[in-house]
């Protein structure tokens, strides 16, 4: 695209779009589901491979016969258009049909976090007031304890073992016997194999409004009050289109899907995409750091998007060491910051094993569809996290006024997408996420500072609002400490609380300070705290340490000083 001159203001001169060719630029949105947006980039190709599970490869046209099947099983059930199914599962072949066969049919998918406890499953059941729950066998008794003796709750299970090749079949029921065993003989559960046959509807007479709800996500949102996210088919196709235009790949290249689809990343940028690119999508139920040798061996890896937790053990991997790494294209990295001297190391380990790939940052929020910024292979600079996607808008603003800033100038980042979120769901107060300003326009404020260079690049400096990020088995899982604190302040002996992070080996958890009341007896208010966190909070935001302190360090304006927390938390480690 031709550069004009310069006003100096980001949301006029949109620098960014000169990256971009014309078509990414000027191609009309799909306006079509995400199904109907899967089935146009592949019906010309149903022999391509489409899915390698543990090495058990199918077909494009393998995974659409599956697709259906598993839509009829749907109907067959009594789901109809605009129910909300609820899905509680690690990366696996299921969570992908159960993902397009919903959507084909006009329903809703809700993928939860499988490390939810028992209370905030039933929440988030009865929030969405799902009838039909599909779970891991893995998952299967927390799921029937949250469930209750609900008898309008249909509770269907599947085993990774069924998409498995036979030997490691055998012996992966050897290793998950007691979940095999439970989902047997729990008479209110439905198996896979029997939920598909039951399937009775000779064809599929649902055809969805792309408009209409496709998705609903979880996410505790700038305020840190936890939120569920609408999402519909256009913000996912409009996401996906970007990559189809402007990603240099191949069909048949091979792309390894190692996030949980619980995330929307997880979702869009490692399924969907992927999918809609005509690409080999491997997936990778429980991803293991250490074994980046393997996975890039084995599979002979072209493309894959992940997070700083999962990408840096690669330059401590010995095995990997030894590896040429010269199929490697496309490093995608999401999910939370990525510091510049760690960037440049990934960067300089991919040159010297000759890789043409380099790091790509990306950014955005649940309510943009997880990506409102991206990096690409003629677009990147270290540090920044990449330029607005061609339909999109972003800029900084002055938090006060809100003002527009001039290039290099911080402020809110503020962003106006074409992957917008429809809205909250049971939510009684206005999104404050989106707000009108002195001109008319809605923008949504990300809660984040950060700045934009005269090419358009964004550069994110941290957060409004504190958030921590903890890391638990590679996992990385955003938790506003805020929450955890309430939760903890609720009991009547605790005066004050304050969460901070400490790292533990190779992950990073939660610590607790605490302030007691003067009499309370310490051993047992810490079991109580312990307690009451393993009930009411998910495992990646329960504290794994307490210490009570006589009082809480504080700033100049009498407010909890956290960072000296953080300071004495890691010189104790």
């Amino acid at each position: 695209m031709e550069q004009t001159k310069l006003t100096g203001y980001p949301s006029i001169d949109k620098p960014w779009l000169k990256y971009y060719s014309e078509e990414a630029i000027n191609a009309p949105l799909p306006e079509c589901t995400i199904y109907e947006y899967l089935w146009e980039n592949n019906k010309d190709h149903l022999d391509s491979v489409a899915i390698n599970f543990l090495g058990n490869r199918f077909s494009y046209r393998e995974l659409f016969r599956r697709i259906d099947e598993t839509a009829v099983a749907f109907l067959g059930v009594g789901v109809k258009p605009g129910d909300i199914v609820t899905i509680i599962t690690i990366s696996s072949v299921p969570s992908i049909l159960c993902l397009y066969a919903l959507n084909k049919i006009g329903a809703v998918i809700n993928y939860l976090n499988v490390l939810a406890s028992e209370d905030e499953i039933k929440r988030y059941i009865s929030e969405a007031k799902s009838t039909v729950v599909v779970s891991l066998d893995l998952f299967a008794e927390k799921v029937c304890h949250a469930i209750g003796q609900n008898k309008a709750i249909k509770h269907i299970v599947f085993s990774l073992a069924d998409d498995m090749p036979l030997l490691t079949k055998i012996v992966f029921r050897q290793k998950t016997k007691k979940a095999i065993h439970f989902a047997r003989k729990e008479t209110s559960i439905t198996e896979w194999g029997s939920f598909i046959k039951q399937g009775t509807v000779n064809s599929l007479i649902y055809h969805k409004n792309a408009s209409a709800p496709c998705y609903l996500a979880h996410t505790g949102g700038t305020t840190g009050i936890p939120k569920g996210v609408l999402l519909n088919d256009l913000a996912f196709n409009a996401v996906t289109q970007t990559y189809v235009l402007s990603m240099p790949h191949k069909r048949g290249e091979t792309f390894l899907s190692v996030l949980i689809p619980y995330v929307v990343y997880g979702t869009l940028i490692n399924i969907h995409m992927p999918l809609c690119l005509g690409l080999e999508v491997v997936i990778i139920p429980k991803f293991e750091p250490q074994k980046w040798a393997t996975y890039i061996k084995k599979y002979k890896v072209n493309h894959f998007c992940a997070i700083p937790a999962y990408i840096a053990p690669m330059l401590n991997d010995r095995q990997l060491q030894k590896i040429d790494l010269s199929r490697l294209k496309t490093v995608g990295m999401g999910g939370e910051g990525m510091n510049i001297p760690l960037e440049k190391r990934l960067n300089a380990f991919f040159e010297q094993h000759h890789s043409t790939a380099r790091i790509l940052m990306g950014y955005g929020l649940t309510e943009t569809c997880a990506t409102a910024v991206s990096a690409f292979a003629n677009a990147r600079k270290e540090g920044s996290v990449g330029i607005p996607l061609p339909k999109n808008n972003v800029a900084a603003f002055e938090t006060a006024t809100n003002t527009e800033c001039r290039y290099l100038e911080k402020g809110e980042i503020c962003i106006q997408s074409a992957s917008q979120m429809i809205g909250y769901v049971n939510c009684n107060e206005e999104p404050s996420i989106i707000q009108k300003h002195a001109d008319g326009s809605e923008w949504i404020h990300t809660g984040d500072i950060g700045y934009l260079d005269e090419d358009g690049f964004l550069y994110v400096e941290g957060r409004m609002k504190r958030v921590i990020m903890t890391v638990i088995r590679g996992a990385v899982y955003k938790v506003f400490p805020s929450t955890v604190e309430q939760i903890i302040n609720q009991h009547t002996d605790v005066l004050e609380s304050c969460i901070v992070q400490i790292k533990r080996g190779e992950d990073h958890l939660l610590k607790a300070y605490i302030v007691k009341a003067k009499d309370a007896d310490e051993r047992q208010l810490l079991s109580d705290l312990e307690k009451t966190c393993e009930q009411k909070l998910a495992e990646n935001a329960q504290p794994v340490e307490y210490e009570v302190l006589a009082e809480m360090p504080r700033t100049a304006a009498g407010k909890i000083d956290y960072r000296a927390l953080e300071e004495r938390a890691a010189r104790e480690a």
